[in-house]
């Protein structure tokens, strides 16, 4: 990636969009290619630029915090996803366990 500010400004700022309108529609894999993305987009050499940049820094920092700040809701939606999904195993591996006593007693009844 340039080392431009402006270049390195505007890519942050779609990768947030991005990141937005993924996380809004629970899309798990855009999330997850757009994070592989923002690794490989927003390298410690870009970002060291645009932060030395006097004109761009406090730009570069809110544009850095927008997008940590959807980040971290992303984070703490596939976790609250993740929950959710043992939540449910955990409830069908009840009921299978059930249906399989209920299952027994009706053999030994025979």
């Amino acid at each position: 990636m340039p080392d431009d500010p402006v270049v390195i400004l505007e890519r942050i700022s779609q990768l947030t969009a991005q990141f937005e309108r993924a996380l809004s529609s629970s899309d798990w894999a855009a999330i997850e290619a757009l994070d592989q993305d923002t690794r490989i987009t927003l390298d410690f050499q870009s970002l060291a630029s645009v932060l030395h940049n006097p004109s761009a820094r406090a730009r570069a920092i809110a544009a850095l915090s927008g997008l940590m700040e959807v980040h971290r809701r992303a984070l703490n939606q596939a976790i609250a996803r993740r929950e959710e999904i043992a939540d449910a195993l955990h409830q069908f591996r009840r009921e299978r366990e059930a249906a399989e006593r209920y299952d027994s007693v009706l053999r030994g009844s025979d």
